[in-house]
C-alpha cells in the first residue's frame, strides 16, 4: 500500500481548443465546501474531450468522478460516470445485452453490486460494503449524457482513514480514470486519488 502525497488539486481539462475547470464537469459543488486541498493528482490531467460539432456530444476520454464525504462512521458519496459507458460496464458485469441504465431499484441493485466490486473501500482494516441510496440523469454538464449515484457505507467505529481501490472501468476501458476526493468532517480536510487504468494499487489516506 503506498500512501498518497499531498499536491495542489488544480486541475484543468482540455477540450475544443480551451481549458475548463474540471470542477465543472467532475464536481459541479461551491468551491469553499468541497475543493480539495489535498491531492496525490498531478497538477494537469491532460484529458482531451472531444465534443462534437453537430449532433450528441462524444467523448473520447473514460472519466469518473466519486466524491466522499467522512463524518463519524459514516462515508456518504456521489459518483458521476458517463451513461453510455456505465451501461456497457453493467452489460458486461451483468451478462445483459439489453441491460438500460435507470433510476429504478433494479439498475440500482445492479449498480451496487458492481461497484462494490470494483471501488473497494477499507476503514480500520475492515471492509465496507457500498449502499445505493439513489440514482438519476445529470444535467449540470453539456458534454456527453452523464450519470449519478448516491452512495452509502458504514463503519462500525469512528472513521480515521481510508484505504481505497477504485478500478472501476479498467476492464472496459484502456484509458478509463477515476478521480475521488474525500473531504472529512469536522475539520474540512480534504484529499484527492486519481487512479488510471492499469494501476490497481490501493491508496491510503490517514485523517
Amino acid at each position: 500500500m503506498s500512501e498518497p502525497r499531498a499536491r495542489s488539486a488544480s486541475l484543468e481539462v482540455q477540450a475544443t481548443g480551451r481549458f475548463i475547470s474540471l470542477n465543472d464537469w467532475a464536481c459541479p459543488y461551491t468551491d469553499a465546501e468541497y475543493a480539495p486541498q489535498e491531492s496525490s493528482m498531478p497538477r494537469f490531467v491532460p484529458l482531451l474531450f472531444l465534443l462534437g460539432i453537430t449532433g450528441a456530444p462524444r467523448h473520447e476520454v473514460h472519466l469518473s468522478h466519486t466524491r466522499f464525504v467522512v463524518e463519524g462512521s459514516v462515508v456518504t458519496g456521489r459518483i458521476r460516470l458517463f451513461h453510455d459507458d456505465t451501461e456497457a460496464a453493467l452489460q458486461r458485469f451483468t451478462g445483459r445485452a439489453d441491460l438500460r441504465v435507470t433510476a429504478t431499484s433494479a439498475q440500482r441493485d445492479a449498480f451496487q453490486r458492481y461497484i462494490d466490486s470494483t471501488l473497494v473501500v477499507t476503514a480500520g482494516g475492515t471492509r465496507l460494503r457500498a449502499r445505493v441510496v439513489d440514482a438519476g440523469p445529470d444535467t449540470d454538464v453539456s458534454t456527453a449524457p452523464m450519470w449519478w449515484y448516491a452512495l452509502e457505507y458504514r463503519a462500525r467505529r469512528p472513521v480515521k482513514g481510508l484505504a481505497i481501490r477504485h478500478v472501476l472501468m479498467f476492464d472496459q476501458f484502456d484509458n478509463q480514470r477515476n478521480i475521488l476526493t474525500v473531504l472529512t468532517r469536522p475539520g474540512d480536510r480534504r484529499f484527492s486519488l486519481y487512479f488510471a487504468a492499469g494501476d490497481t494499487r490501493e491508496q491510503v489516506l490517514t485523517f
